[in-house]
């Protein structure tokens, strides 16, 4: 996750890696410096212990107000993308990459890795969307 973490500091986003050591999910948090609503951010997440599930959306805090709430969910599903109370997201085409050692060499290269290229495509595809 290195790699991510140099694309959101590249692409003016302030990391929140609260999750990268957690016993069941696994993941990183960006914000990206344009988005002013502070109860939104970019989630790369794997859902599942040993690496599986893995999906890139938006996570709202509680403190969201009920109306922009509703607003960023539409807009999102309108996107194709999947929604419940605390998550939007997509999941990527290899989403289980538990002890593929093909996807963890793939990645240790993130110019080359279709991997690394598709969780910065859903985050690019976030970032136009704009959810704010």
């Amino acid at each position: 996750m290195a790699h991510l973490k140099e694309y959101a500091l590249k692409n003016e986003m302030t990391i929140n890696s609260e999750w990268e050591n957690k016993d069941s999910e696994f993941g990183l948090f960006f914000k990206p410096k344009s988005w002013s609503n502070n109860h939104i951010q970019i989630s790369v997440i794997f859902e599942y212990k040993n690496y599986k599930g893995l999906y890139v959306g938006v996570s709202y805090l509680p403190e969201l107000n009920f109306n922009d709430k509703n607003r960023i969910r539409e807009t999102f599903r309108n996107n194709g993308f999947k929604e419940n109370d605390w998550w939007i997201w997509k999941y990527t085409e290899n989403c289980n990459w538990a002890d593929d050692p093909k996807i963890w060499n793939s990645i240790a290269t993130p110019e080359s890795s279709i991997e690394y290229k598709e969780i910065t495509a859903l985050i690019n595809e976030i970032l136009k969307i704009n959810p704010e």
